[in-house]
Order: structure tokens, then sequence, then C-alpha cells
């Protein structure tokens, strides 16, 4: 099936030092019918040009830039702009490791009929990888819905 197409929301504020990673990481994953929405929540540093040269390279990233107005609002933006069937969020100052994850996870989210699946996350901090949480997930549905399936895996 996965013929869906998935949005990735990257709400950015002053991560010059990050957003290459991230970026990267985001299109250089497998699974290909993705949108990233980037929305530059009024940066003073290099960071939106940094944005809008991985826009010019590749068409899957659209780039919205805006006075600064906070995460939440930011994320919010995103989720108005985005047109996928399922929403990721990604901090601008993260990196998804494995190139596989996105196709995990749609496949996941395909072979269950799941509104949402959640995955693990590690911590890198001061050169030491962190115990793995559950945190990242696709959703269909706002946090607070209560009508939702779930299904998770565990890298």
């Amino acid at each position: 099936m996965m013929k869906r197409k998935y949005s990735i929301i990257v709400p950015v504020y002053n991560v010059e030092k990050y957003i290459n990673e991230c970026l990267s990481s985001l299109i250089n994953q497998t699974y290909k019918n993705i949108e990233i929405v980037v929305i530059n929540d009024g940066s003073s540093d290099n960071s939106l040009s940094l944005i809008e040269e991985y826009s010019r390279i590749d068409d899957r990233i659209r780039v919205i830039d805006q006075k600064n107005m906070g995460l939440g609002y930011t994320r919010n933006v995103g989720i108005d702009n985005a047109v996928g069937d399922y929403i990721l969020f990604v901090d601008s100052d993260d990196y998804v490791y494995s190139e596989e994850t996105i196709y995990i996870m749609v496949n996941e989210l395909e072979k269950t009929g799941a509104d949402i699946v959640a995955g693990n996350y590690s911590r890198l901090w001061n050169e030491k990888l962190l115990p793995a949480r559950e945190h990242a997930h696709f959703s269909k549905y706002p946090a607070e819905s209560e009508k939702f399936k779930f299904g998770a895996f565990y890298s």
C-alpha cells in the first residue's frame, strides 16, 4: 500500500548548529513519500538561509518564515500547512538516526491500521548515548483525541 503521504513538521528557532544534520537525516530516509514542513520562527542566526538551501536541493521541503511566535504556535502553523495523512514532529536540534525509521513507522501504521504509531528515541548528551525512551510518533488525530488505535514498534 504505502501510497499515503506523511508530513514531517520541523519548527526552527536559532539552530544553525544542528539544522543540517536534522534535515539531512530526513531527506535521506528510504521512505520517500513525505513532505517536510519547516517553519522558521523568527531565527536571528543563519537558520533560515540553511533551510532555504535545503529546499532548493529537495522539493519535498517547504519553508514557512514567520516572526517569533513560540514553539506551540509554530507547530500549529505546521499542522495547518501539512497535506499528509499523518504528521510527525521532529525538533530542529534532533535528527533521525536510521534511514529506515520512517519506513518502519509507515509500515507499522499500514500493517495495523493504527491511528498513532510510536517508537523509541535516544538522547546524546556530552557524547554519551542515554537510554532509549518511547516518544516519536505519527498521529492522524490531535493528541487530545480519545478515539484512536495505537500501534508501536521498538528499535
